[in-house]
């Protein structure tokens, strides 16, 4: 008999940390955000990047719960190296 469970977590490995490209993609849309600020006005500018920034905070937590989670579950280290709580 397989073991379905342990097959899964072996096969996507490499997939197993992909949360960390979250948090990546709102680092990104913050520093394009950024080179926005003299074009569009202050309130809006100050209002979406304040957004922004919590998105960050929500991804960064998303992906330190979702991926203690998965490596408590497989024990499979990140192939990165990243840290993983």
């Amino acid at each position: 008999m397989v073991n379905l469970k342990a097959f899964y977590f072996l096969e996507s490995r490499t997939k197993l940390y992909c949360n960390f490209r979250g948090v990546e993609q709102v680092e990104e849309l913050i520093n394009n955000w950024s080179k926005l600020e003299d074009k569009i006005d202050e309130i809006r500018y100050v209002n979406v990047r304040e957004r922004l920034n919590l998105q960050l905070e929500n991804a960064k937590s998303w992906r330190d719960q979702i991926n203690t989670y998965f490596y408590r579950k497989s024990v499979i280290e990140d192939e990165s190296n990243r840290t993983i709580y």
